[in-house]
This record gives C-alpha cells, sequence and structure tokens, in this order.
C-alpha cells in the first residue's frame, strides 16, 4: 500500500537568523544549536534525559505515527509514500524530507510540489488549455503561500511564488485566545496567559468556534473549570472574529498580490487567469474567500474538493498519471 504524506519541514536557516528567533518564541518546545550552528529540538525523553533532536529526526518520528495510524486504518502494511513539498524547497530540503521517510520505514517514490498537487486535485491539467494560468492560494494552519502556475507541455511550471513562514490558522487561533485572556483578566483577575494548561483548554476552544464560525454566524466558546474551577462561557461572532484578524486576512491577500508579479517584475493580467484555487484548512474561512472574489472581480474560487485533503489527493492523482 501507499500514502501520500505532506512534508512540514522548514527551509533550512542559520540558528541566529530573525526567522529561526521568531519561531523560538512561538513554539512550546526548546531550540538550540549543534554543529555549525544548526538548530535541533531539544526533548525531554521518558527517563528523564534531554535528547538533542535534528529536524529531520523529529519529521521522522511524525512520519512513523502517520504511517501506524494508516495501517491501523488499512489493516495492512504501508510501505510506499508520496509526498508533498513547498514549491521553495532545493534539492537538499526534498532530500532530507525523503530521508525522514526512510527513517521511518518508507519508500518515498515520489514527491510532489505542493501548488502542483493543488492543481492536480482541481483537475486543471485537463480543463486548462496549454499556457493555461492557474492562481493557487494555501492557507494552512502554520503557513500560507500563493503560487501562479502555468501549464506548460503538459506539467505545471511556477512562475510567481510568495510564502509566509509564519501566517495561517494558529495565528487566527491566536487573535481569538489574546482577546479571551484579556476579557478573562479582565473579569477574574487572572493572567491566563501563565497557566499552561489553562491556556491549551482555551486555545482548543477558540479552535473550535474559528471552524465553526465558517458556517455559523455566531458560537459559544465554553471551556469548563478555565479559572480557579469556574467555567469560562463567552459568544464569540463572525463579525468579532474577523475584525480580530483583518490585519492578518488582508497579509494572505498581500501574498495573492505579490504572487502575480512575474520574475521580470510585469504584473499578470486578472482576466489571464484561467482558474482561482483555495486550499488548506483556513480556507473555509468565509472573509477570506470574500478577499479573494473580490480581488477577482467577483469570480469564485475553486473550492470544491476538501481543502484539507485536496494536496494529498492531487499527489495522488499525479503519481497515478505518471
Amino acid at each position: 500500500m501507499c500514502i501520500v504524506i505532506r512534508s512540514v519541514n522548514r527551509r533550512n536557516r542559520w540558528y541566529d537568523e530573525d526567522i529561526v528567533q521568531g519561531a523560538i518564541q512561538r513554539v512550546p518546545y526548546k531550540i538550540g544549536t549543534r554543529d555549525y550552528d544548526t538548530a535541533i529540538v531539544q526533548v525531554m525523553a521518558s527517563d528523564g534525559s534531554v535528547k538533542q533532536l535534528e529536524f529531520s529526526e523529529v519529521a521522522s518520528m511524525v512520519v512513523a505515527e502517520l504511517k501506524n495510524k494508516a495501517e491501523e486504518y488499512l489493516g495492512r502494511t504501508v510501505e510506499y509514500a508520496v509526498m508533498t513539498i513547498p514549491q521553495h524547497f532545493a534539492a537538499a530540503h526534498s532530500g532530507e524530507a525523503e530521508y525522514a521517510g526512510k527513517m521511518a520505514g518508507l519508500d518515498v517514490v515520489w514527491t510532489v510540489t505542493e501548488p502542483t498537487a493543488a492543481a492536480v486535485a482541481h483537475g486543471l491539467h485537463t480543463k486548462l488549455r496549454e499556457r493555461g494560468t492557474a492562481l493557487v492560494l494555501r492557507v494552512g494552519g502554520g503557513s500560507s503561500d500563493a503560487s501562479l502556475v502555468v501549464l506548460l507541455d503538459g506539467r505545471f511550471q511556477v512562475f510567481g511564488y510568495r510564502m509566509d513562514n509564519f501566517l495561517g490558522g494558529d495565528d487566527f487561533d491566536d487573535r481569538v485566545v489574546d482577546y479571551f485572556a484579556k476579557r478573562i483578566k479582565l473579569k477574574h483577575g487572572v493572567d491566563i496567559s501563565q497557566d499552561r494548561i489553562g491556556l491549551g483548554k482555551l486555545r482548543a476552544a477558540c479552535e473550535n468556534a474559528k471552524k465553526a464560525l465558517s458556517s455559523q454566524d455566531h458560537v459559544q466558546v465554553i471551556v469548563e473549570s478555565l479559572v480557579d474551577g469556574v467555567d469560562f462561557s463567552e459568544p464569540l461572532s463572525r463579525s468579532e472574529f474577523e475584525e480580530l484578524n483583518d490585519d492578518l486576512f488582508r497579509k494572505v491577500m498581500n501574498l495573492v498580490e505579490t504572487a502575480m508579479v512575474n520574475r521580470g517584475g510585469i504584473k499578470w493580467s486578472k482576466s489571464k487567469i484561467g482558474e482561482i484555487v483555495m486550499v488548506g484548512g483556513s480556507a473555509v474561512i468565509p472573509r477570506i474567500q470574500n478577499l479573494v472574489r473580490d480581488y477577482f472581480d467577483g469570480r469564485e474560487p475553486n473550492i470544491r474538493r476538501k481543502p484539507d485533503e485536496a494536496m494529498a489527493l492531487g499527489a495522488a492523482l499525479y503519481v497515478h498519471s505518471l
């Protein structure tokens, strides 16, 4: 059997770069350095010892868990995998992703770039004519990117690409968590930002509220025993959620605008875009869809496939066609 795995490895960076230092402030685990300033993850083992792991080792653990889950679901051994990788991955990065799969006990038979996988999932390889162009916008949990893909000789090539490593659903959740944390401090006099367990409960509730607001106008955010044994319950409307995240949603659109400028600095005409595809778990947010629709003068984006499953499906279809 074969499973499709989406790689979440980031671009290699030196430890002292701003982007790495910014990540250190955001993640719940410790990041250190090893040999030539290479970033590593520090974790505590069950025996209390501290282990230092490279990112490929951590990735292999994630892949191994996915492999186990797939085998439990299918009732058979999984030997082969297809991986989707970010557009900006160089050959070395792709090799690391494949190595992580190998350490997890998988034979990675192919890697497919995310824009290509998204385009194939939506059938653009048959819909677009030769030299036809599509805009692929991915809004994920931790990162977002926009790609301008062109069909040339039956294959997709990227002529415009823009990515933000720290812009996605997690950031939208953070805004709501911060909003309620201030309400809690005002109402109960408790700084929940210092309570990791309580903050985790609130974050989970805010994430669920975000998802519900994609189909509802109002939700009730409820957390049992959040503050000193007191249950938390506050309303949140879609309009409030959109207001809290307005600047972040506009950053997503900035990715689209900059991706529409080709390598020569010439902006692509919106009328030349044959298809507009949206993928990623946060692509279902109505406000983001509306911004995309407005940018393309009322044209409807293609979100017919489940946004959080589209790239895995596209990768499988792409490799099958080969």
